[in-house]
């Protein structure tokens, strides 16, 4: 009897299988083909409906994250189209929109259906006051300028500028100026002092306006300090420390103390500016 070896079977089934593959792959579809004319027809259908339902019209705005602007504000901010269809409001265009704000630094828009958009906003928050002259304004953590500042905060860093270095609203604060303003604020509290102001002037130098007596409302009284330039601040601050706890008759005596030159710390009495003037 002939008996074919293995290999010969195997390949004569491989052989097979591909031919049969061959057939069904020339075969039409009929049946999937159907099913995907019909899901795309549901689909469409699903499309139009939802466009053009006069129950997914957009009705209502509801607002998170915020005291100041109501709902009618931000449809108005945010080109929000009532009365058109949910799905048509692009969320996106609206997001960008109430970020024109200053004072919006972020916002989330989606929607609930049937008919209401719902607005998350982020509003910046004052970290540091600038002024110069008459002019106020409050800046975020980052050194935006967002809004008019309606009075000065005790408890916010207080940076006074030459007017032709005020930034706008919707602009940045310099970033060498944003990080002395920082720097200065931490170093003061790690030193136990208390600024009032920082200000530059109009040669760009630092200058520091230091409460001799937080704790004393009745006592206390300021401290006009010349840093110069922004280097050596930590030896500066502690130069400052210093200097008030060797000479406690200073801010009836200085004019200002001088820690331009970090380690020697020096004043300028009040009797040598009147002999001066």
């Amino acid at each position: 009897m002939n008996r074919q070896p293995p290999h010969a079977r195997d390949a004569r089934f491989a052989a097979a299988r591909r031919e049969r593959r061959e057939r069904n792959r020339k075969k039409p579809d009929i049946l999937g083909a159907v099913r995907v004319v019909v899901a795309l027809l549901l689909v469409s259908q699903s499309l139009r409906v939802a466009f053009t339902s006069p129950r997914l019209r957009l009705r209502e705005v509801k607002v998170a994250g915020t005291q100041r602007l109501s709902p009618a504000e931000v449809q108005r901010v945010g080109h929000v189209p009532l009365g058109q269809n949910v799905f048509r409001c692009n969320l996106v265009h609206v997001s960008n929109q109430l970020r024109t704000d200053p004072i919006i630094k972020d916002a989330i828009v989606t929607r609930e259906l049937p008919g209401t958009l719902r607005v998350v906003v982020t509003e910046r928050v004052p970290a540091i006051q600038i002024m110069a002259g008459a002019q106020r304004f409050d800046a975020d953590a980052d050194g935006f300028v967002f809004q008019e500042a309606a009075a000065l905060k005790r408890d916010l860093p207080l940076l006074q500028l030459p007017p032709e270095q005020l930034p706008g609203i919707g602009k940045n604060l310099a970033p060498g100026l944003l990080k002395a303003a920082r720097e200065c604020s931490r170093l003061a509290k790690g030193q136990g002092l208390q600024l009032r102001n920082l200000r530059v002037d109009d040669g760009g130098e630092l200058w520091l306006n230091v409460e001799t007596s937080p704790h004393d409302p009745s006592a206390a009284r300021a401290l006009a300090v010349r840093l110069g330039r922004a280097t050596d601040l930590p030896d500066k601050f502690r130069d400052i420390h210093q200097a008030l706890l060797g000479w406690p008759d200073l801010t009836a005596k200085a004019s200002y103390l001088n820690v331009m030159c970090a380690g020697r710390p020096a004043y300028m009495s009040n009797a040598d500016v009147t002999e001066t003037n």
